[in-house]
């Protein structure tokens, strides 16, 4: 029975070969380090509607390379070039993406070589409004900034009441040369040398009369 078996196990490997999946090496390992380490991202967008969108393109992503979006799992490799870039469309303000790069190669199929992080910045739509024009400086004014949900009534009262506050400012702002603490350090730093003396003078004095006092009382 045991020799049944053996015989059965040995034709099955000839007839079934197992296969062995290559492996990378040292040097394939660096060097994928290497090129992924090139790898840059830069973005664009477009105003259109009181709305925007983004591009996003990876620069210098070489033929033996991979580039995997993880938010939608699209792959992007090339060997028309031995060098590539791709650009991505159509995309949201105020989302982050991340793209893993590997190897285009079988042999090193699950290592991470570099990873790009891509943040695209909140689009406000309210800043072209004209309650904004003499605000720019506010948040809630800028091009770029996270002003949630807010409706353009709320808008008009924040950007109200922040135009009123430098006023205010003014108003209850105390000169600094009015604060009694400011006055006796002034006074002090200006006198110092008069005073110190001064005190010193006064406390020799004092020892002196209280010693003849003590000699006479004696």
């Amino acid at each position: 029975m045991k020799k049944a078996i053996k015989i059965i196990i040995f034709l099955l490997v000839i007839f079934f070969p197992i296969q062995i999946k290559g492996y990378c090496t040292t040097e394939e390992k660096l060097r994928y380090s290497s090129l992924a380490s090139s790898i840059v991202t830069s973005y664009d967008y477009v105003e259109k509607d009181s709305g925007v969108t983004f591009s996003v393109t990876i620069h210098n992503v070489h033929s033996d390379l991979i580039v995997v979006d993880n938010n939608t799992g699209k792959r992007y490799t090339s060997k028309l070039n031995k060098l590539n870039n791709f650009t991505i469309t159509n995309l949201k303000d105020g989302v982050s993406y991340k793209f893993d790069v590997y190897a285009n190669n079988s042999s090193c199929p699950y290592r991470v070589y570099n990873t790009l992080y891509v943040t695209l910045p909140k689009y406000n739509k309210y800043y072209k409004e004209p309650i904004c024009s003499d605000a720019s400086d506010y948040l809630y004014c800028q091009k770029w900034a996270e002003t949630g949900n807010i409706s353009y009534d709320e808008l008009v009262e924040l950007v109200k009441n922040h135009k009123k506050k430098p006023d205010e400012e003014i108003i209850t702002e105390k000169d600094p040369e009015d604060n009694w603490i400011y006055i006796i350090g002034n006074f002090w730093a200006n006198n110092y040398i008069y005073i110190s003396t001064a005190i010193i003078i006064i406390c020799i004095s004092i020892i002196i009369i209280k010693d003849r006092k003590d000699r006479f009382d004696f």
